[in-house]
C-alpha cells in the first residue's frame, strides 16, 4: 500500500529527492512518509509544505490507496 502523493509525484514526473528539497526534509523520510510507513499529524507543519509543493489538499495526498502489481 502506498499512499496517492505517490502517484501524483510520479503523474507528475518528479523525483522524491526534489519533493524532499522543495519541503526541506530527507529523501529518505520523504520516502516513509509517501509509503504510509510514518504518518503526520494533522498539526505537521510537513502536511502544508507538501500541500504547496502539489497544490492539493493533505487529506487527499496522504490517502492510502492499493496498487496492483503487473507481471
Amino acid at each position: 500500500m502506498v499512499t496517492a502523493m505517490k502517484l501524483i509525484r510520479m503523474s507528475q514526473r518528479m523525483p522524491q529527492d526534489k519533493v524532499a528539497k522543495l519541503t526541506g526534509i530527507s529523501r529518505s523520510y520523504y520516502s516513509m512518509i509517501e509509503s504510509g510507513r510514518y504518518l503526520l499529524l494533522p498539526e505537521d507543519p510537513i502536511r502544508k509544505r507538501l500541500e504547496k509543493v502539489f497544490k492539493k489538499p493533505a487529506d487527499e495526498l496522504l490517502k492510502p490507496v492499493v496498487v496492483e502489481k503487473v507481471i
